[in-house]
């Protein structure tokens, strides 16, 4: 126990919320919720929103005599947004976690986060690494984010670079932004890109959550649905360098992110879209200075890389693997 959180037992309000959204998650929520109980901080109210649930998740929940338990219900499904956002209209700690009913709690994790916050006041969110299991609960990985904080507004406009379960954040900042409902199955990476651009964050190396990976999970359903919203958290970052993508440019943007090992490099018309459109994220950002220009570049040079080995693989004679090396280096790196 660190010494720091003697004080906060003392406090009439608790000190973290923890959010947690369910709608028919009868398969894991015990779990989920005994996990939050077996934290060894202890200062937190756990607030679970049954956004409309026709198993038996009310109940399971009810079942629990904890007084730091509070249920809110839907009547009617209002969607993951919704759920989250009135847990947080809800929650009266200073600091509010963000949990999923289907991942589970390490034991440290809240404390952990909670010094680090307390620690360091001019940061305004921090998340962990995650160990990642299957729908039995059965190990098949892990993610350990290893980037340091001052790289990670950069590494948002490539990527979502934190885990949903794993985040600790200021309720005073957090109440200033919520979750957007009209980006469905992105609403956290359009968060995580709001809150970057103005405040610290930090992911801590440890592995603190343990995140289910299933068919049901949210980041796995309709996955055409998914990438449009991507999309949109790609305009909204794009609008930071002064870009504002034609529909066909979006697109674009959206391949040579999440789609390079895709690209064909015989495609000559999408290669010099392609190019050019690199150039262009180049030239705005050494300009206007707004992400990290070394890691901003690096970033770029390492998907062209990919998009080199990804065609390599597929040319098996070595004269076109060096034509495609020497056509590649040269254009692009």
């Amino acid at each position: 126990m660190y010494l720091c959180e003697k004080k906060y037992f003392m406090q009439e309000l608790p000190l973290v919320s923890v959010n947690m959204p369910v709608k028919n998650g009868v398969k894991y929520i015990k779990e989920a919720i005994q996990s939050v109980l077996n934290q060894t901080f202890n200062d937190f109210e756990l607030i679970i929103v049954n956004d409309g649930s026709t198993d038996e998740s009310a109940e399971i929940v009810r079942s629990f005599s904890d007084s730091r338990i509070k249920i809110l219900e839907n009547q009617t499904s209002k969607g993951i947004a919704f759920s989250r956002n009135l847990a947080i209209e809800n929650s009266l700690g200073k600091y509010i976690a963000i949990f999923d009913c289907d991942d589970i709690m390490l034991p440290e994790n809240l404390q952990k986060k909670v010094v680090f916050l307390e620690q360091n006041s001019d940061f305004a969110m921090v998340g962990s690494s995650i160990e990642k299991i299957d729908k039995n609960g059965d190990f098949i990985g892990k993610h350990i984010y290893k980037l340091p904080p001052n790289l990670l507004k950069t590494q948002l406009f490539f990527d979502n670079y934190f885990a949903q379960s794993a985040m600790l954040i200021r309720k005073d900042v957090l109440t200033k932004f919520y979750y957007d409902k009209n980006f469905s199955q992105a609403e956290d990476y359009l968060l995580w890109s709001k809150i970057s651009e103005n405040h610290k964050v930090a992911n801590l190396k440890e592995l603190l959550i343990k995140y289910r990976i299933h068919n049901q999970s949210i980041s796995n359903i309709k996955q055409f649905q998914m990438e449009e919203f991507i999309k949109k958290v790609f305009e909204f970052q794009l609008s930071k360098l002064d870009i504002f993508p034609t529909e066909k440019e979006l697109e674009n943007h959206f391949i040579l992110l999440k789609r390079n090992r895709e690209i064909d490099i015989k495609n000559s018309e999408l290669i010099t879209e392609l190019k050019n459109w690199t150039k262009l994220l180049k030239t705005q950002n050494n300009k206007l200075q707004i992400f990290d220009n070394k890691y901003f570049n690096k970033n770029l040079k390492r998907i062209w890389r990919k998009i080199y080995k990804a065609n390599m693989k597929k040319n098996n004679n070595f004269c076109k693997k060096l034509e495609l090396a020497l056509k590649i280096c040269k254009t692009h790196l």
